[in-house]
């Protein structure tokens, strides 16, 4: 089976689901699908007809629900009349039904209802008008109100109420000002309930609606900004010297506010223009109702990206200034609009990136205006990922996009955006859980604590929600590992920001689960629980300690080791005669090995006692086999005496019965620290004896090389600490040097190199792995000298080897001087390396060592070797992947080009990734973008339809020719090369798949960046390795310590930031 082919852990961290759409939209907005309820009030009515208006609204995704609200009708979205209609049998029950409108925008004052839902009764017989006027009015009546009441309040009758509000001023007004306070709503709790209190309360009086709004201190600052806006312009509209007389009138003059009102703003921000006398107010509006009339008078909400665009185009083009607007003989330029743009630019949601600037606005070297510019427009990958499910309804496929999204505009610094869209663009209450977590976390980093408990209450709200629908007969939720993340990393994000009692409340729900549990059979779903509460510890216990077991992510690792006990002691029994608890027994382990590394030797305690007593279950008295894992916890907490006793009680006796060895190899492993104890002793032969002991448990020289330095390779300082790490960690550096002496003439001696014969073992398990122990022991002379002694043995073997191990061996050394920061001796390997693949047979086994070589050197800093490299390697795979009717060869053809496009994207990372931490070598950033460039002709050929694709497109499978196309996918979008990863997304036939392919992309998007692992700087536009913007989230004392400056040409076309009208578009023209 190709090992391209199924792709588990990117689907998996995806979570995409293929559900039909139409239900995924009932779901998404509240509803359910399914049939309706067959009691009373038949209909004979044969369709239904109406409009969304405000006035018209396009793009509404509308349908017809009964009483309980289950679709009875599929999802029909509205065209630019705003018109739908529905063909429905004459059985269905109508009682009660009513239409549901969401999302769509109003095509004549540009509003975005996008998370908005309106909604109105079913009426027969005439056509029906979805409006917010008849939203509220169905409010209003859940509330115990009438039609009529309500339609009085507002100084409109009830067949004006349920009319098209383009039949009179009154009502045109009424309804296109509930429309922006609507708008402004967005993001606050229970908003159309806040909005018809308020509305109540001014006794139907819009004004006083908006003035109540803003002053209630209930509502989110950002919803209380925008109704500040709706404030200003209803009173503009009502200070009219003339009245609109007609409907029609009214929705033009208050599209004209809104463009005053944005081009008032846009001077204001960036002109520094504040109109200081009535002249100067006659001047602005003249301007901008010249712009109005340009748009044919077309509607724009006030702060839309789009009208941002058209006032800076229209003062660039125009050469206009503050100075020149304020002057008493200003006139609006004629024409305003020469290439007739203003009506294109109405239709953008972003700022244009080639647009220029007008004077005074231009970057320069202010990182706050380069990140609000870049964030803000075409360009943001967080724009660009929403923008790949327009028109989707598939929330099980957007809402993980939209949280990525929401986790990028918070880290930039837009979090009122970023609780916009989790509130009104996120719809399972599961994701909009884990956004409001996003943003917390966000806001806690900046030290806005009390905002962040907010956003977590919320994100605690959500998720609630989502797990209540999973409750059992007993009200107990079903947990799932994912679900006992999310409450596990919610309750560290309390605990640490000082909230105890909101922690232990966040993990409730997943206790009284685990609660339920105990005494329980054995499942594999709890199993499944507990392996991944469990990895989550061990990544927490093991970045603890790489911290020093210090500070906040020591106190995650604790809380993290003690729930996962909590949920490995709930475990129940399978059904087995000597086994029942084996997986307990193991897990158990695991915490005992956590609780050993973090230094919680009182739970450490408990754990054993809680293994022994497994021991005594009848049924489980095979697990004794495991007795090796809890060495170490024995061995740390002194009690020798007691784990020898259990040997010989528990596990001796099953070795006799079943001619095993599990209690020597126990003794083995626990040898350590008796010999700890003899090498700390002032006995005159105490180094020797700590060895003798442990060479005497076990007769395997790799594992006494291991019992005498630590779990590993020397690829990096993790693994277990065994006797000479121990003894340094302790303060006997003498000793260990001593032991680690020992070790290393082991590693040399005869006898370990006839049992470890392949070249990965002889040098990872040996040589190199003790050289590299007196590297990490502060004595860098000697590690060299070891490596020395390491390579001539290891010469000294090569005709012992295959050609292919003889290539392993000399990687294996260039790679071990690299670990002990000898990149120049390193180099001196990669001839013979070299010749040796030069010579195999095999073209696969030549590709592979070539992307080796070209990873090895990327990492050594020798960029032209490494490219020369990647550039064999890909010939390699395409003379492997030639023309046959062989399916099996085809995949293996389409394996090497998927294989080598992997590694030239972790050669890209390894480049890049130099860049932060040391500066820009020569030729590292064009061997970025080399490698960037090769890896889509790899996949795709310079053409875009070659590469791997005709080959793809030659397997017979479906299932694998659509997985391989997804793999493709994720390697362009992580490549940055976008166009290509969504053309290729778009081709697929079925929508599911389509969506599928899609979030792949949007996923490259949210995790875009030029500088990986570096959370300073993470954006280079024209790839010369200068970082265009520091992140906001750093500090000032990162930005110094970054080894690059901020680039001065962001675009690279020869002009500066500070003169660049385009900084983002080198080939734009002025």
């Amino acid at each position: 089976m190709s090992r391209w082919r199924l792709l588990p852990s990117v689907f998996r961290s995806l979570r995409v689901g293929l559900v039909f759409l139409s239900a995924l939209v009932m779901s998404a907005c509240g509803g359910s699908s399914g049939s309706s309820s067959d009691g009373g009030g038949a209909s004979t009515t044969a369709s239904v007809v109406g409009t969304v208006t405000d006035p018209a609204i396009e793009g509404a995704a509308v349908r017809l629900v009964d009483a309980q609200g289950d679709a009875l009708t599929r999802i029909q979205i509205t065209d630019q009349t705003g018109q739908f209609s529905f063909k429905l049998s004459s059985s269905v029950d109508l009682a009660g039904a009513r239409v549901v409108a969401v999302g769509g925008r109003d095509v004549e004052t540009g509003q975005d209802l996008q998370g908005i839902t309106l909604e109105a009764r079913l009426r027969t017989g005439s056509e029906i008008m979805v409006t917010p006027l008849t939203t509220l009015a169905l409010a209003y009546e859940r509330e115990g109100g009438t039609l009529a009441g309500f339609a009085s309040m507002l100084g409109l009758t009830e067949q004006e109420l349920e009319s098209d509000p383009a039949n009179s001023a009154a009502t045109q007004r009424a309804s296109m000002l509930l429309t922006e306070l609507m708008v402004a709503m967005k993001g606050a709790a229970d908003s159309t309930s806040s909005l018809l209190d308020k509305l109540q309360m001014a006794n139907g009086n819009l004004g006083d609606t908006a003035d109540l709004l803003v002053a209630d201190a209930g509502l989110p600052a950002a919803v209380v900004s925008r109704l500040r806006a709706v404030q200003s312009r209803i009173a503009a509209l009502d200070s009219l010297a003339e009245a609109p007389a007609n409907a029609e009138a009214m929705v033009r003059e208050l599209n004209r506010l809104n463009i005053r009102k944005g081009v008032a703003d846009y001077l204001s921000n960036n002109l520094d223009f504040q109109p200081a006398s009535d002249r100067e107010q006659a001047n602005l509006n003249a301007l901008a109702d010249a712009i109005f009339d340009a748009l044919n008078q077309r509607g724009l909400p006030a702060d839309s990206a789009a009208l941002l665009n058209i006032a800076r185009y229209v003062v660039v083009i125009n050469a206009l200034s503050a100075e020149a607007i304020a002057a008493s003989d200003f006139t609006v330029p004629q024409p305003i609009d020469p290439e007739n743009l203003l009506p294109l630019l109405a239709d953008t949601e972003v700022v244009d990136s080639t647009l220029p600037l007008a004077v005074g606005e231009e970057l320069g070297d202010d990182n706050a205006a380069r990140v609000e510019y870049f964030f803000r427009s075409d360009l943001s990958p967080y724009y660009r990922a929403a923008r790949l499910f327009d028109g989707v309804m598939d929330d099980q496929v957007t809402d993980p996009v939209y949280v990525s999204v929401v986790r990028g505009l918070a880290d930039a610094g837009f979090i009122d955006q970023a609780e916009l869209m989790a509130q009104t663009s996120v719809f399972q209450s599961s994701w909009k859980g884990e956004a409001f977590q996003e943003v917390g976390r966000v806001l806690e980093g900046q030290g806005k604590t009390e905002d962040a408990i907010e956003a977590w209450d919320k994100a605690l709200e959500f998720y609630n929600q989502y797990l209540k629908v999973l409750e059992d007969e007993n009200g107990v939720p079903l947990v799932s590992a994912d679900d006992a993340s999310f409450y596990q990393t919610l309750s560290g994000d309390y605990r640490n920001a000082g909230f105890p009692q909101k922690a232990d409340e966040a993990m409730a729900g997943v206790r009284a689960y685990i609660k339920s549990q105990k005494g329980q059979p054995y499942t594999t779903a709890y199993a499944r629980l507990a392996v991944g509460v469990g990895n989550n510890a061990e990544a927490l216990v093991l970045e603890a300690i790489g911290n020093g077991s210090v500070g906040e992510s020591y106190d995650r690792a604790r809380e993290a080791a003690s729930f996962f006990h909590e949920v490995v002691s709930s475990m129940g029994a399978r059904e087995s005669a000597d086994k029942c608890y084996a997986i307990k027994t193991l897990q158990l382990a695991s915490v005992a090995e956590f609780y050993g590394s973090l230094g919680e030797y009182e739970k450490l305690k408990k754990t054993l006692d809680e293994f022994e007593a497994l021991l005594d279950i009848g049924c489980n008295q095979a697990s004794v086999i495991y007795a090796k894992n809890y060495a170490d916890a024995y061995g740390l907490l002194g009690l020798d005496e007691r784990f020898k006793s259990l040997l010989e009680e528990k596990v001796r006796p099953y070795d006799v019965a079943n001619d095993k060895a599990y209690e020597a190899d126990a003794l083995a492993a626990f040898s350590v620290y008796e010999a700890l104890e003899l090498a700390k002793s002032d006995q005159s032969n105490r180094i020797n004896d700590a060895v003798v002991l442990i060479t005497g448990r076990t007769d395997d020289l790799a594992d006494v090389v291991e019992l005498l330095t630590y779990t590993g390779t020397g690829r990096k300082d993790g693994g277990f600490r065994y006797l000479s790490r121990r003894l340094w960690d302790e303060g006997y550096a003498v000793e260990a040097l001593a032991i680690a002496d020992i070790a290393f003439e082991i590693t040399l001696s005869p006898e370990f190199a006839a049992s470890e014969t392949r070249p990965s073992s002889y040098i990872g398990q040996g040589c190199r792995k003790v050289a590299k122990l007196y590297d990490w022991f502060g004595e860098p002379a000697k590690a060299r000298t070891r490596m020395n002694e390491c390579s001539a043995a290891v010469e000294n073997r090569m005709a012992l080897w295959s050609t292919v191990e003889q290539a392993d061996a000399y990687a294996l050394l260039a790679e071990s001087y690299q670990f002990i920061g000898e990149y120049a001796q390193s180099l001196v390997y990669v001839p013979s390396w070299n010749a040796l693949i030069d010579v195999m047979g095999d073209k696969a086994e030549q590709s592979y060592q070539k992307t080796q070589i070209a990873i090895f050197a990327a990492n050594a800093g020798d960029f032209a070797l490494a490219t020369l490299a990647m550039d064999e390697a890909m010939n390699l795979a395409a003379a492997i992947a030639v023309e046959t009717d062989s399916q099996s060869q085809i995949e293996d053809g389409i394996d090497e080009h998927l294989d080598v496009a992997a590694y030239q994207q972790q050669m890209l990372d390894i480049i890049r990734g130099r860049i932060a931490g040391d500066g820009i070598a020569a030729g590292e950033p064009e061997a970025a973008e080399r490698a960037r460039i090769q890896l889509r002709n790899g996949l795709i050929g310079s053409d875009g339809a070659s590469g791997a694709l005709p080959l793809i497109a030659a397997i017979n499978d479906p299932e694998d020719r659509e997985n391989y196309l997804r793999v493709v996918i994720v390697l362009l979008a992580s490549a940055q090369f976008f166009d290509d990863a969504e053309r290729l997304a778009q081709e697929a036939d079925y929508s599911t798949s389509r969506n599928a392919r899609l979030a792949l992309v949007a996923k490259g998007y949210a995790s875009y960046g030029d500088y990986p692992d570096s959370t300073v700087v993470r954006f280079d536009f024209d790839k010369d390795g200068l970082p265009d913007f520091f992140s906001p989230a750093s500090t000032q004392q990162e930005r110094d310590a970054l080894a690059v400056s901020l680039d001065d040409d962001i675009d690279g076309d020869g002009i500066a930031n500070a003169s660049d009208a385009t900084p983002y578009c080198s080939v734009c023209e002025l």
